[in-house]
């Protein structure tokens, strides 16, 4: 038998609230309540990033400006350091269905910028120049086909030995090379030329003079344009068949390189493709990346799916991105102490989960303004930091207090609304449950987020704690339970603004159960029409930072221990992919929990989950299991196969906190 595990955090009573009214005199005034930040993670800021609003798009480096410029659809961007950008008027003519391929191309003998686009009629394309800011139309639209397939689909580069832009136009059995002197489109008669193919990999290389198309669609060949024809190359190695991955002149390579291969790059020298070898992030395949090679800082960017990467000195790195992920790692109790926080409008920042997965704690000395999102929802199946996870694998029981159960597959909502109004302690929603047969998981929990300002927080835009969709959970008779929400917790002088709170449940069979808001602030008087589900007020701020636990002490904690005298993993993943736990017996086994700073005498839940069973024990009507010297222990039958375990204890907090 292989067991997952999770530890359980527990669920706190009530505390009483004292208010206060405050004079309108004072609302500008710094009032008394103190978050107890030390400011030692400073500022905390974020890079004006775009937001990727189209499909594929293109990049290219002006050399004269020193600055990387990036499409996509009809959207332009500018960088001069691959981390901060400025958004370009759009392009005209725009196609009026769902976005389309744009490119660019730089002139690098005469300093223009060029856009290539479709038009508004959608099977015809038009070349832009950039000029004092504006985009100009220069050059005849191209023919119509009757597919816009045919223009967005091929390439288009300066080659720069004879002075003009070469456009490989393919499409539906087309193969078209045209080439523009600055004023006119030509369509070129090479005496060759490359089978039709979509979204190949094209790039000038300056050294031999020679434009270099490889690939596209399942093609693996390769081929230069000598500015009159094209010529087929027959290297010893080539690289796989790739559709749409970004190419760009590397000096420092000095060669063509298209990043495909998760970190690695293939590099044309003109005469053999060779595999250069990186490291650092990301690891995932480079499809659909479009790249440029910054001359101004020696790196090459990657940029797609809402990411920009840096490639410099044979090391990847991530220099910015949108969604924004902050590494929660180097944070082990998941605490940040800042002087002010500010998240621009169209920015969102999201979590990557420390081992631990603690929830998240914002400590500002100074304001926070959230004019983008902030979001520690749930996905399909994970969490969001401080949240439990989905029913996922052969697991049919979701994480949490208030995991939901197969075969009714309750969606992160079992126990209902759990915890307490005050939010103590900080916990995230619980997992939804999966069906017994199907393939759906169950979404993930939303995490749990503290926001404690000495001066103002101000929300323009949203703080999500939402739960994840189940997977496939539009097929609804398959579908897993959602997860249910987090927890959103927010204490300032003063919490403003007429943006929006939300913890709501995920999608699924049926839906994940609400979250909790909670607001502690002496004037919250604009952001109480924007709460879902509505929040707890409180007219003063209460929670202080002294409820946090130091190292020395770690209030409660609820652990599985040992399954069949072996010790399991710490802290436990709960992933059926990596058990925590392995134990050869398929009927009885001892279950061993232990707790910290529990009570003696609490009843102990034990869940259990598996191939044929689903269950809580001590059964309903049977004595219940209590903690006794910090300590519990369940007999349990367990089948063959993998499964999970889940311990759970509610009791009342009390008045004294204890001793460590």
């Amino acid at each position: 038998m292989k067991i997952t595990t999770t530890t359980t955090r527990v669920l706190a009573a009530a505390l009483a609230l004292a208010g206060m009214l405050v004079p309108p005199a004072l609302m500008a005034q710094d009032l008394p309540y103190t978050s107890g930040s030390t400011g030692a993670d400073g500022a905390l800021t974020f890079p004006t990033v775009f937001p990727n609003v189209g499909p594929r798009g293109g990049a290219v480096y002006h050399e004269a400006e020193g600055a990387v410029y990036y499409i996509s659809s009809y959207f332009v961007w500018k960088s001069t350091d691959g981390v901060a950008w400025t958004r370009l008027p759009d392009l005209p003519n725009q196609w009026t269905g769902v976005g389309a391929n744009g490119q660019l191309c730089y002139d690098s003998v005469n300093s223009i910028l060029y856009a290539f686009a479709l038009r508004g009629d959608t099977t015809s394309a038009q070349l832009y120049k950039l000029v004092a800011g504006d985009w100009l139309a220069v050059g005849d639209p191209m023919p119509n086909y009757g597919s816009s397939w045919y223009w967005e689909s091929g390439r288009l580069v300066f080659h720069a030995a004879n002075n003009t832009l070469v456009l490989y136009a393919v499409g539906y059995s087309r193969n078209e090379t045209w080439t523009f002197d600055g004023t006119t489109w030509t369509q070129a008669t090479p005496a060759n030329n490359p089978p039709s193919r979509s979204n190949p990999q094209m790039a000038y290389d300056p050294v031999r003079q020679e434009t270099v198309l490889f690939g596209g669609d399942s093609y693996s060949d390769t081929w230069v344009w000598n500015g009159s024809n094209w010529v087929a190359k027959s290297p010893v190695l080539s690289p796989p068949a790739m559709n749409n991955y970004g190419a760009v002149w590397h000096p420092g390579y000095q060669g063509v390189v298209i990043p495909a291969t998760n970190r690695d790059l293939w590099v044309w020298d003109g005469t053999v493709w060779r595999l250069e070898h990186t490291t650092g992030a990301p690891t995932e395949s480079k499809a659909g990346y479009s790249v440029a090679y910054l001359g101004s800082s020696s790196a090459m960017l990657a940029i797609a799916n809402n990411q920009v990467h840096s490639l410099k000195s044979g090391v990847w790195s991530s220099t910015a991105g949108n969604p924004y992920y902050l590494d929660l790692n180097p944070k082990p109790n998941g605490i940040f102490n800042y002087t002010d926080i500010t998240i621009p409008s169209g920015m969102t920042v999201k979590f990557v989960r420390n081992a631990a997965n603690t929830p998240v704690i914002w400590l500002a000395s100074g304001n926070v303004t959230i004019d983008g999102t902030l979001d520690v929802g749930g996905t399909d199946y994970q969490s969001g930091p401080g949240g439990y996870d989905g029913a996922n694998g052969l697991m049919n029981l979701g994480y949490g207090p208030g995991g939901g159960q197969a075969p009714d597959q309750f969606g992160g909502r079992y126990y209902g609304v759990y915890g307490n109004p005050q939010i103590e302690p900080l916990i995230g929603g619980s997992g939804g449950g999966r069906p017994e047969t199907g393939r759906s998981a169950g979404g993930g929990g939303g995490g749990a987020l503290l926001i404690a300002s000495s001066r103002d927080i101000q929300v323009n835009g949203a703080v999500k704690a939402n739960g994840g969709d189940s997977y496939n959970y539009w097929y609804y008779y398959y579908s897993g339970g959602g997860g249910s929400g987090g927890a959103l917790k927010l204490v300032a002088d003063r919490v403003l603004g007429a943006g929006s709170l939300s913890a709501t449940g995920g999608s699924g069979n049926p839906w994940g159960g609400l979250g909790r808001i909670r607001v502690e602030a002496y004037d919250v008087s604009e952001l109480g029409a924007h709460c879902n589900p509505l929040a707890w007020w409180a007219s003063s701020p209460v929670w202080t930072s002294a409820s946090i636990p130091t190292t020395s002490q770690l209030a409660y904690e609820l652990k599985v221990t040992h399954v069949d005298g072996t010790a399991v993993r710490q802290p436990p993943t709960g992933r059926t992919s990596s058990p925590d736990v392995y134990f050869s017996t398929e009927e009885a086994a001892t279950v061993v929990v232990s707790g910290r700073n529990i009570p003696d005498g609490t009843p102990i839940k034990l869940m259990v989950s598996g191939d044929g069973i689903n269950t809580t024990l001590p059964p309903a009507g049977e004595p219940e299991v209590t903690m006794q010297s910090g300590g519990a222990t369940f007999n349990v039958t367990i089948p063959a196969g993998t499964g999970g375990i889940q311990a759970a204890a509610a009791f009342q907090k009390p008045a004294t906190p204890p001793t460590p």
